[in-house]
C-alpha cells in the first residue's frame, strides 16, 4: 500500500510583495534582512522538509489580500498569520 503523502504549505513571497508585507509586519525580523536573504533561506528550508512522504507546496501572498484576510479574521500581521493564510489558500500553492 502507496505512503500517504503529507503537505507542508509555506508563505510565499515575489520580491514586491516581501517588501510590502515586511513592512507592515509586527515581527519583519522573521522575514529576513533582504529578499535575497529570505530566499536563500527558505529554498533550503522548503529543501529539507521534501521528503518521500512530504511534499512542500508554496503559496504566493500578495500583500492587499493577506491585509484584508488578517484585518477580517482580527489577527495580527505576523509569521502566524502568515503561515495560517497560506494553510487557507493551499488551492492556490505554485
Amino acid at each position: 500500500m502507496p505512503m500517504k503523502k503529507h503537505t507542508h504549505v509555506v508563505p510565499w513571497y515575489s520580491r514586491d510583495e516581501w517588501e510590502r508585507i515586511k513592512a507592515i509586519s509586527t515581527d519583519p525580523e522573521t522575514m529576513g534582512k533582504s529578499y535575497e536573504d529570505w530566499l536563500r533561506a527558505a529554498e533550503e528550508n522548503a529543501k529539507q522538509q521534501e521528503s518521500p512522504s512530504v511534499a512542500v507546496r508554496k503559496v504566493l501572498l500578495e500583500a492587499e489580500r493577506f491585509v484584508a484576510y488578517a484585518r477580517g479574521a482580527g489577527l495580527d500581521i505576523n509569521y502566524d498569520t502568515r503561515v495560517r493564510y497560506a494553510i487557507d489558500h493551499f488551492p492556490n500553492a505554485i
